[in-house]
């Protein structure tokens, strides 16, 4: 009986295989991202949430400085080495917030890339209804590294599952 029924869900898992395949689907590939600079108080930003491909070296050494604030000693932040023959860096962006307590990071969950679609998770972290924080402005963001293996769009999902920012690479 124990033999019938493993021997019932192999054929399963091998017929669902079988019959994605036949579509013409492409299985989901998993893929890695690497934060390379997160904030509550990124500088340069516009008002409303953004999502931004950087692909070029002399792009992303344009945008890091005017994102990561300056040593205390006044010096400039020096961007983190950034290999574009083999990634790109995404921007992404809340926005401004007119209160403490938003926060943006890379989710621990798998990032999926089926058909040059990625889905991308984060944890999109917004103030309960109701708490006291400080009323100070805010421009939470997360600067990441991606393969840049045939991604042609991004689609950001929060920890919920809901689709918060979505774009095309250019």
């Amino acid at each position: 009986m124990k033999y019938l029924v493993n021997n019932l869900i192999l054929t399963a898992i091998v017929l669902a295989g079988c019959n994605s395949a036949m579509r013409g689907e492409a299985s989901p590939k998993a893929l890695t991202a690497q934060t390379i600079y997160r904030s509550m108080l990124c500088a340069g930003q516009q008002a409303a949430p953004v999502l931004r491909w950087i692909t070029a070296e002399d792009a992303y050494q344009e945008m890091y400085p005017g994102i990561v604030p300056d040593h205390p000693d006044g010096h400039p932040v020096s961007a983190p080495t950034v290999d574009f023959s083999e990634d790109a860096v995404l921007l992404i962006s809340m926005g401004q917030r007119r209160t403490a307590g938003y926060n943006l990071e890379l989710s621990r969950d798998l990032l999926r890339l089926r058909n040059g679609e990625l889905t991308l998770p984060v944890v999109w972290t917004e103030p309960a209804d109701g708490l006291f924080v400080a009323q100070v402005i805010t421009h939470p963001c997360l600067i990441i590294t991606l393969p840049r293996r045939d991604i042609r769009s991004v689609t950001v999902i929060d920890q919920n599952g809901s689709v918060l920012l979505s774009g095309e690479r250019k």
